[in-house]
């Protein structure tokens, strides 16, 4: 990397510098500044340990040790979340204690068996929430109609947990999703979602469903606050705690009937080999995870990176893994078991049907249990990589050096040039799991490109329980710093914010392996653990690879280059303000087959793509986050032909416009074709178990999808 000469340039433009010299800028930027040192006291030792060595363990130490300011509570606040024996272990690692002299966490935390109850995070804190017998509920018509209908059927009042007008919030943290239901219901069984969306049909009310409420997009609730129940397939204090723990195997919700996991079968028994696996609604990535690997035999072929995410959640909105021969995860789905409008319980698992329902956004009904096709267990070699910028996603043709960011400039032959982009497209073309992250003004590139391999002798855990223990702790520190007046100080002084955006840029690489590693797939998938505790914004499109010119069966990843440069090149024009404060993340994946998956169609595969930023820059963000989205809905195929790039359903989208235009009414006549061939499918099963597309836009309809699906829409059309 060539370095700017601080010596002879005193005054540098800190974007312009590398990575230790912006560090070293903010050390000495932060020397006149008592008022930031008397607030975060060990910060410019943080800096000190960056700047001279690359010893991760010393370096997250001390990392921990800045949140330790009686003035934040920060520190505090996230270590009474952790069990006394987890406690000890971070304490003592904090004082100077090594990992390898710890004690063994898995035999504190121990294994999660999915059949018995784990323990609970307790109730919600309110006061609107109480027994079922006393005020306001007692006299309730929804709740005496719960109550009944339960009854009815031979269940009591403990299979359905319920609150008061318990305002929700999306994790996100998204003011356009906020709202607050009449009543927030938490059931345990079949029989308690039958009863629940039996009483808000006698009350002719909506019903929504929400796991750990990752989404950003409004497809939560309706706008408006009364006549609306939302069930939670989560304990509420559970998806709402400040510090979640659920990837240490610590705090997991109680299993319940919607909560397990079972082969239906026997393993490997489909022609192809692979198993058909039933999993409730509300089981977790993680205890999916755990699961695969304490089965030992099947996974799921892809997966989202989140661990902190409910099945039926993930499956909702469509959402994906990685890999060009890998789809979504709704094109995995065999069978969906729902509760219908009227209260009873439905299947659907004909193939044509399964496009529209496995990908259906709640509007079927109340999914309860999802049955899935799993392959072997196989195992990941990961050879993950920290390349310079320039080389790791080369630009695209016809970029100059100008066109570069000064700061990632390198010289590099014509002849290097073409080796990496072979590589690069070899990675895209060729890896069953292909995947770039840039973090802001770093200089280098992590390139998660691997595939599966034969069973091998020596798995390693990845990424292993003190790791994981060590993303959860300063990931949950972070989120709360981020709020705190000291850091909203810093990013008003002068070269102070480039360093200490570089400064999270840094803690983010430094965490991140650069060596090879063999492990189980389902590890491989959820390789970054605690992601829960960091609150960001995000804004995700699918873009479809075109077919080159010469060639149109062949990919030109070319679109893929230019994509990665001009989110970077944005980045670096946007340091006045540093909207972008976490990663610019790109994964290469295949189509789908589910008809309004964003990835339909894109025959050659799909680039899917996306940046991040703290929820601390949510003033600055949408304007920088729509001139991204500019650039990425311009291009084009070979003749010309704008690309139907399309947005991830649950990222952030409605508040962006399209050529002008609000995204949210260009994408109802973009998807035209696509809604019909879904409402005909919708209506095909209704017919078959007695309801209509009327039923479901008043039952389980929101704003947004009845912008989408049904407003100025006939049942006949």
């Amino acid at each position: 990397m060539a370095a700017v000469n601080l010596e002879n340039s005193p005054e540098p433009s800190i974007w312009e510098t590398t990575v230790e010299q912006r560090l070293k800028l903010m050390n000495e930027a932060l020397k006149e500044n008592e008022e930031i040192n008397s607030q975060l006291p060990g910060l410019r030792q943080v800096l000190t340990d960056s700047i001279k060595s690359d010893q991760n363990e010393e370096f997250f130490r001390n990392f921990i040790k800045l949140f330790d300011q009686p003035e934040l509570g920060t520190y505090e606040t996230v270590m009474e979340k952790f069990p006394e024996p987890e406690q000890k272990i971070v304490l003592d690692f904090v004082e100077g204690t090594a990992l390898a002299d710890l004690p063994e966490i898995d035999r504190v935390v121990g294994v999660i068996d999915l059949d018995s109850a784990s323990e609970d995070n307790g109730d919600i804190d309110s006061h609107r929430t109480r027994s079922w017998l006393s005020e306001p509920f007692r006299d309730d018509p929804f709740v005496k109609d719960l109550r009944q209908f339960l009854t009815q059927s031979g269940g009591n009042n403990e299979e359905v947990q319920i609150h008061k007008n318990e305002t929700f919030k999306n994790w996100g943290n998204m003011r356009n999703v906020e709202y607050t239901p009449s009543y927030t219901c938490v059931p345990s069984t079949l029989r308690g979602v039958q009863a629940i969306v039996k009483a808000a049909k006698g009350q002719n009310w909506g019903v929504r469903c929400a796991g750990y409420r990752h989404s950003w997009a409004p497809i939560f609730g309706r706008s408006e606050t009364a006549g609306q129940v939302l069930v939670s397939l989560l304990p509420i204090k559970h998806v709402t705690s400040k510090v979640d723990l659920t990837s240490l195997g610590i705090c997991l919700p109680p299993t319940n009937e919607l909560r397990k996991i079972e082969v239906k079968g026997e393993v490997g028994e489909l022609d192809n080999g692979n198993t058909l696996v039933r999993v409730g609604a509300g089981v977790t990535n993680e205890e999916l995870r755990r699961w695969c690997l304490q089965n030992g035999r099947v996974t799921l072929p892809l997966n989202v990176i989140m661990v902190e995410i409910t099945v039926g959640g993930a499956n909702a909105p469509i959402c994906h893994g990685a890999g060009i021969e890998n789809k979504t995860l709704s094109d995995l789905v065999r069978k969906i078991e729902y509760v219908d409008c009227h209260g009873q319980p439905r299947t659907v698992n004909d193939e044509e049907e399964l496009r529209a329902a496995a990908g259906c956004f709640g509007l079927i009904g109340v999914v309860t249990h999802l049955t899935l096709e799993f392959k072997p267990m196989s195992i990941a070699r990961m050879q993950p990589e920290k390349l310079p910028v320039i080389r790791a996603v080369p630009p695209p043709d016809g970029w100059l050096e100008e066109d570069i960011p000064i700061a990632l400039r390198l010289p590099v032959t014509a002849e290097q040039r073409e080796a990496d982009i072979r590589q690069f497209e070899s990675h895209c073309e060729n890896d069953y799991y292909a995947e770039w992250f840039w973090f802001p003004y770093h200089d280098q590139v992590w390139v998660n490109c691997w595939n599966t391999i034969p069973q091998v002798a020596n798995v390693q855990s990845f990424p292993g329980p003190y790791k994981a223990a060590k993303q959860i702790v300063t990931q949950s520190l972070l989120n709360m710093l981020q709020s705190t007046p000291a850091l909203k100080e810093l990013f008003r002084l002068p070269k102070v914010t480039g360093g200490l955006i570089t400064l999270l840029s840094k803690v983010a690489m430094d965490s991140l392996p650069n060596e090879p590693i063999e492990t189980y797939l389902p590890e491989a998938l959820h390789f970054q653990r605690g992601i829960q505790n960091l609150r960001v914004l995000d804004l995700e499109v699918e873009i479809p690879i075109p077919g080159k010119k010469d060639k149109p069966t062949a990919r030109d990843l070319n679109v893929v280059r230019k994509a990665w440069w001009d989110a970077i090149r944005e980045c670096y024009q946007a340091t006045e303000n540093t909207p972008q404060q976490m990663p610019l993340e790109m994964r290469i994946m295949g189509d789908s087959d589910v008809i309004m998956a964003p990835q339909r169609g894109n025959k050659l595969g799909t680039c899917s793509i996306e940046i991040l930023t703290l929820d601390a820059a949510r003033g600055t963000w949408n304007p920088y986050a729509q001139r991204v989205l500019n650039r990425w809905m311009s291009y084009t195929d070979s003749n010309g032909d704008l690309l139907a790039t399309r947005p991830h359903w649950a990222k952030q989208w409605t508040e962006f416009t399209v050529r002008g235009e609000l995204w949210r009414k260009k994408l109802r006549r973009d998807y035209e074709t696509q809604i019909r061939e879904f409402r005909g499918l919708l209506r095909q099963i209704g017919k078959r178990d007695q309801w209509t597309l009327a039923d479901l836009e008043q039952r389980f309809s929101n704003d947004l999808l009845d912008h989408l699906f049904f407003t100025g829409r006939t049942e006949e059309e």
